[in-house]
């Protein structure tokens, strides 16, 4: 009984040490970068930079999702960017914030838009991210304030509601947290301004100014505003903090916050949790202590967090596609009817991405984020195939045209080579034979194996997860100036929406930083990608600051909407590097593209197995390139077609005709 009982209290601790926030139950939170406490739910930071998502607030997304924690970020946007300053430290926030709003809007917008972004592609969609909205947002709209000219309570609220609804368009699990300035009661406009805020889109509120009272019913002590006015007024959960003052300086550890009978009294005036912005230490002890002792929240709670997944739909330029219901985002367990309706001339080929089939009509259950596309071709197109090549041994196979799917009656050429000095042995599945050059024609699904003697090749991949099997892990999704785009993991693959294209290739761009290039080292840098429409996109490896020199030369990569792979080789010239970038520029693409099988490896030194054996082909011809001392001869037939390849050391050069 002793051993069972003390199973039953590690599990208890051990669940409770990874918790999540959760509405229903109070709920504590602290700073990141001061303290590690495994028992808080909520880890919070400051997004100081304004203009642009930080490192900072990257790796604490990356630190939540790994440790299982609710994120909580502190939209400072509008008083950061623009640089006016906060009030109670000097600045001008007070006197011209309003006009900065007024002369700012779309670029503020747009500052939630790439945040927004940043926040999905490193953080997911599917858990929620605490959103706390401008701090001390009533200074812009406070009566007697901004130089005389302060935004009416109305047109603070409809823009707070705009900001909101691209937050959501992006992040529809966000847990939207509106701040309130204690303040204002003494200016006798609590009602009239919490009134006008789209209250209908705020699923919280939070107490931020960093000194919340635990032990009085007043949120602020120089002020008159009561949680219980607060909570009256909004019928929303209440979110505290403490621990900070003016321009964010730490003040310690508030330890009226850690009292059982304080929290009791805030629970039922509305509060679910405080964050402590310089928490001592061992909090977590606390925390264990107290928790089984605290109420439940009296403020409801179940509307908090309800789980909600986005749908995109691509249909490129041939067709469109309606759904049923008409949103981007669902509630958990809708059912979506999606239908496929043709262009004049074009006909539905099929589903792809997170649905499949031929059927016009299908339907899809919101279980998860969920990215499908819908592909039509003109209405005499040919059948397409699917070509899988698999190998055994120290060898490798190139495939020419280099894609994975063919039209029907289309002649594929194979090529094998070997690796480190073993030999060819031959074809299987939809071929046969030893003569290392092969060809078949594309008139259903073949898979070809081609065997060679010697150990399977490992190929070291220095890009992490080019496969994208642990979502968008360790890639970073940048829009600038202006350009509009977001991605996401799809079926296996990373799928770039454009939104809105920007006036250089840069300015959207997914990329991945931490390449270890070798000097005088040969690599070969490969991709598999498609796009919705015919259209280009830069493909590149260089610096990862200025000055941004390239180590293999921009390539511009011509997508089509077949998926084919891609791939280039090239000497590192520069001195050896730890932090080469990876980088996909798409600002000028005409439509939204899809990208996997992203590698970069040493290139591996292929040889031609001495068994090669060339068709006897009449009417070919030999064209050859050549240098003193060695030349590469290749065979080609009448068609054009590669039906043979050799090379060796040579003194002079001849041209035949009919061998």
């Amino acid at each position: 009984m002793r051993l069972t009982l003390s199973a039953i209290v590690v599990l208890i601790i051990f669940q409770f040490s990874f918790a999540k926030f959760d509405p229903c139950r109070f709920n504590f939170g602290y700073k990141e970068g001061t303290a590690n406490i495994n028992e808080a739910d909520i880890i919070a930071q400051y997004t100081w930079a304004g203009a642009s998502i930080t490192d900072d607030i990257i790796n604490m997304l990356n630190k939540c999702k790994s440790s299982n924690k609710t994120p909580a970020l502190y939209m400072y946007i509008i008083a950061k960017s623009s640089g006016l300053g906060d009030c109670n430290t000097g600045g001008g926030l007070c006197s011209q914030g309003a006009n900065y709003i007024r002369n700012n809007k779309e670029k503020i917008k747009q500052y939630y838009r790439d945040y927004a972004s940043a926040i999905k592609n490193t953080f997911g969609t599917t858990d929620p991210v605490i959103c706390v909205m401008e701090p001390d947002y009533y200074q812009y709209a406070q009566p007697g304030s901004q130089s005389g000219n302060p935004l009416s309570f109305q047109e603070a609220g409809q823009f707070m509601g705009d900001l909101i609804d691209i937050l959501k368009a992006q992040l529809p699990n966000a847990i939207v947290s509106m701040d309130i300035s204690p303040w204002m009661e003494d200016q006798g406009t609590t009602n009239s301004y919490l009134s006008a805020l789209p209250l209908n889109k705020i699923d919280m509120i939070s107490t931020s100014g960093g000194i919340a009272q635990a032990g009085s019913s007043l949120i602020k002590r120089e002020n008159r505003l009561t949680w219980q006015k607060v909570y009256d007024i909004t019928k929303k959960c209440i979110l505290a903090d403490c621990g900070y003052g003016a321009g964010g300086g730490g003040t310690g550890h508030d330890a009226a916050w850690d009292n059982v009978t304080n929290i009791n009294n805030r629970i039922n005036e509305g509060v679910i949790g405080i964050i402590q912005f310089s928490p001592k230490q061992d909090w977590g002890n606390t925390i264990r202590s107290i928790s089984s002792q605290l109420s439940k929240p009296i403020c409801p709670c179940g509307n908090i967090g309800t789980k909600k997944f986005t749908l995109t739909v691509s249909a490129g330029s041939n067709g469109r596609v309606t759904k049923n219901p008409d949103a981007t985002s669902y509630d958990s367990g809708t059912t979506v009817t999606l239908t496929a309706m043709p262009n004049p001339g074009y006909k539905f080929k099929n589903w792809g991405g997170d649905a499949s089939g031929t059927n016009t009509t299908i339907t899809v259950v919101m279980n998860k984020d969920k990215n499908i596309s819908a592909t039509f071709v003109e209405i005499n197109a040919k059948p397409a195939f699917s070509l899988t090549i698999n190998t055994i041994g120290s060898g490798v196979v190139e495939v020419s045209p280099k894609q994975t799917d063919f039209d029907s009656g289309t002649i594929v050429t194979l090529q094998a080579f070997t690796v480190n000095g073993s030999s060819f042995l031959g074809w299987s599945g939809a071929l046969s034979g030893t003569a290392t050059i092969a060809t078949l024609i594309m008139d259903s699904d073949k898979t070809v194996t081609a065997s060679f003697t010697g150990n399977n090749i490992t190929i070291v991949n220095l890009v992490k997860n080019g496969d994208f099997s642990e979502g968008a892990t360790n890639w970073n999704m940048g829009t600038y100036e202006g350009a509009r785009a977001s991605g996401a993991v799809s079926d296996g693959a990373y799928k770039i929406t454009i939104e809105g294209q920007g006036s250089e290739p840069w300015h959207i761009q997914f990329s991945q930083t931490g390449i270890k290039l070798k000097q005088n080292e040969k690599y070969k840098f490969s991709f598999t990608a498609y796009a919705q429409c015919n259209t280009s996109i830069i493909a590149n490896i260089g610096m990862s600051a200025e000055p941004y020199k390239s180590y293999c030369g921009e390539k511009t990569i011509e997508l089509t909407t077949t998926k084919k792979t891609y791939e280039f080789e090239f000497t590192m010239t520069e001195p050896t590097t730890d932090n080469a970038r990876v980088e996909f520029n798409s600002g000028r693409a005409a439509c939204s593209w899809q990208i996997d099988d992203i590698s970069v490896a040493v290139a591996l030194q292929l040889k031609i197995s001495d068994n090669q054996a060339i068709p006897d082909k009449l009417n070919s011809e030999i064209h050859h390139t050549y240098r003193y001392r060695n030349a590469s001869i290749s065979f080609y037939d009448c068609s054009g077609r590669l039906i043979g390849f050799s090379e060796g050391d040579i003194k002079e050069t001849k041209r035949q005709n009919n061998i």
